[in-house]
């Protein structure tokens, strides 16, 4: 089977999907729709950009169907060359149409609005069939993007002529069919697919949840209404009981006002704050949240966040903005808590609950021990990604 992904090529979640896939044989092709990074855990798959990445952080695994360019410069000019031949053959769209023209993949797989968006230009540039289109929407690709006149249109074009839908929430595949959806629901999924629960759970400290003394906080701020600076603040109310606490903040992404505050605050206050590197290793988040006693992610829109199910998996007790859709997940108060996202002082009080009531963190270890691992374990999903894959081809070679 040959799938191509039409996805960010910079984005842990997609490297994560991609690798579920890697011991049946398949043909993998990935159309990155931000075509200047490619994340370090990609492996086992041909990439289409313009321009041959260059650099150590690419595995061997990875092939790159592209133009060798070994220098630093110039690569402007050939963009704007080919700009001005007819059909603009230089463009994501016209590459992207050759690229399912020559491949004739069994299906196309695009994650995200961008990815979508890019899929559709394609297709409205391939005359004759194309492959069967699954759209996986992430986070509030639907709930956000829709409500911006500049995405509005392009998201229900996408949902019109898509044949195939899953998202990571249920929120969203709620919203699609007022959207024009009318394909088939293939389900919920992790954004970044099945987890390798036992594996990461080789990071968790071997001892009670009780008995950590580490905080992390996401930190995005501004990116899809990340509400970091918040947590910094709720975080610097409850000084007087994190006094022998390590606060890690990691994923600074934004405007770049987290690590400052970050550095303000534990100056003001006398926290002990350190603000992980933007692409530190996911070996590094790991270990750091299998020591932690509580992970805070905050923000103003978010599908079922990733970052909360990694804690679940970790033993970390989440507070999560109730903006997210944690249906199914979260029991307020029993197995984390639920807060607004621009409330420092409910912030606080849920981090004083979370680190003054030993049971109430080590019970809600157990709980999210178990939902992850009957839910989201890639032994779960696993099986039913590649039963949806076949099947879809299936219909298509019929």
């Amino acid at each position: 089977m040959r799938i191509l992904f039409v996805s960010f090529g910079a984005s842990i979640h997609t490297a994560r999907w991609i690798s579920q896939l890697r011991d049946q044989e398949w043909d993998l092709h990935l159309f990155p729709v931000d075509p200047y990074y490619l994340h370090p855990d990609l492996r086992d798959v041909t990439v289409h950009t313009l321009f041959k990445h260059q650099g150590n952080h690419i595995h061997p695994s990875v092939r790159q169907s592209s133009l060798p360019w070994p220098f630093q410069r110039g690569k402007a000019r050939v963009r704007n060359a080919l700009k001005r031949l007819p059909g603009d053959p230089g463009s994501d769209a016209a590459r992207l149409a050759k690229t399912i023209k020559v491949l004739q993949p069994d299906l196309v797989h695009s994650m995200t609005v961008p990815g979508a968006n890019l899929t559709l230009k394609s297709r409205e540039r391939i005359a004759g069939q194309f492959p069967p289109w699954i759209y996986f929407s992430w986070g509030p690709d639907f709930s956000y993007y829709e409500k911006l006149p500049e995405f509005s249109s392009e998201i229900r074009a996408s949902l019109s002529h898509c044949d195939y839908l899953m998202a990571d929430c249920q929120r969203e595949l709620e919203l699609a069919s007022t959207l024009g959806f009318e394909g088939e629901v293939l389900g919920v999924f992790p954004g970044a697919g099945g987890y390798q629960i036992e594996q990461m759970r080789q990071y968790c400290q071997k001892q009670p949840v009780s008995k950590r003394r580490l905080v992390m906080l996401k930190g995005r701020q501004g990116d899809f209404g990340g509400r970091a600076l918040v947590g910094l603040q709720a975080l610097q109310l409850c000084a007087d009981l994190l006094g022998d606490y390590e606060i890690i903040v990691y994923m600074p992404q934004g405007d770049g006002s987290v690590p400052h505050v970050a550095q303000y605050v534990s100056s003001v206050s006398g926290l002990n704050i350190k603000v992980l590197p933007e692409h530190s290793p996911t070996e590094d988040i790991l270990r750091s949240m299998g020591s932690a006693r509580i992970a805070i992610g905050l923000g103003m829109v978010d599908g079922t966040p990733q970052s909360m199910l990694e804690a679940m998996v970790m033993g970390a007790f989440p507070i999560q903005s109730n903006t997210a859709d944690t249906r199914g997940w979260i029991e307020q108060g029993k197995n984390g808590s639920l807060v607004p996202p621009e409330d420092a002082s409910a912030i606080a009080e849920a981090i004083r609950r979370a680190i003054t009531d030993d049971d109430l963190v080590d019970q809600a270890a157990e709980i999210n021990a178990k939902l992850t691992r009957e839910r989201i374990d890639i032994s779960v999903i696993k099986p039913k990604l590649i039963e949806i894959y076949q099947r879809v081809a299936a219909r298509q070679a019929g």
